[in-house]
């Protein structure tokens, strides 16, 4: 079972879900963007791509809705732990863990990175992220992917959920802060089962933002000062 959880709480008995551990990466890189199409509309519709560790296309290109498609694949990365490599396949065992890189150039896109800073506890991740120069051309990105084992009693089966939140600022219109949660769980062995994708797109220009998942409304403080 892999994800971030809320537990509650059902009449007299209280729901366990106990982390037993789990293994994982996180990788840091830049991209340039694309629109398919160019200079047509951008994709009406959020986009993934493949993940090498989890296997799913769980790997967040575009969230749609106008949103150009960044390309955070393996020869863009700048960075990954715990090896420091861009070979696939890195593996922590000692979660938690924290990971954290700034600059350099990714070597397919030869984009700059920012600066960037996770924390993967297993049940949940937080990160903060910044980009090189506002309002053009390129994206610094953070994908962390990990795979957790968990003993859950029979009032934890119904008390398990994942939940996505960003907090930023958007320096000019055409900036934007873009975060996404895919969640898949298996109970004793069975077939993946997969939550709600979660996406948070805020733009800079207020005008285009994703809210999808588990998501109900956004307050956008990060729009551009004018």
């Amino acid at each position: 079972m892999a994800g971030a959880f809320l537990l509650t709480v059902s009449g007299i008995s209280q729901a366990g879900v106990i982390y037993d551990g789990g293994a994982g990466t996180t990788v840091y890189g830049a991209t340039n963007y694309l629109c398919p199409g160019a200079p047509g509309p951008c994709t009406a519709g959020p986009q993934y791509i493949p993940n090498n560790l989890t296997g799913n296309n769980d790997i967040l290109s575009s969230p749609g809705n106008g949103y150009q498609v960044a390309n955070p694949v393996i020869g863009n990365n700048v960075a990954e732990t715990p090896n420091g490599g861009l070979a696939p396949g890195g593996v922590s065992n000692a979660i938690p863990y924290a990971f954290a890189a700034a600059g350099g150039n990714a070597p397919l896109s030869g984009a700059p990175f920012g600066t960037g800073n996770t924390v993967n506890t297993g049940p949940g991740v937080g990160f903060a992220m910044t980009d090189t120069t506002a309002g053009c051309c390129t994206a610094s990105y953070m994908i962390t992917s990990w795979d957790a084992d968990y003993t859950v009693n029979a009032a934890g089966l119904n008390a398990f959920n994942a939940y996505l939140g960003i907090v930023g600022t958007n320096l000019t219109a055409n900036d934007a802060a873009v975060a996404s949660l895919v969640v898949g769980y298996s109970i004793n062995g069975a077939p993946d089962v997969f939550l709600t994708d979660m996406i948070l797109a805020i733009s800079g220009a207020c005008s285009n933002d994703v809210l999808a998942g588990n998501v109900a409304a956004a307050v956008n403080a990060a729009c551009e000062r004018r």
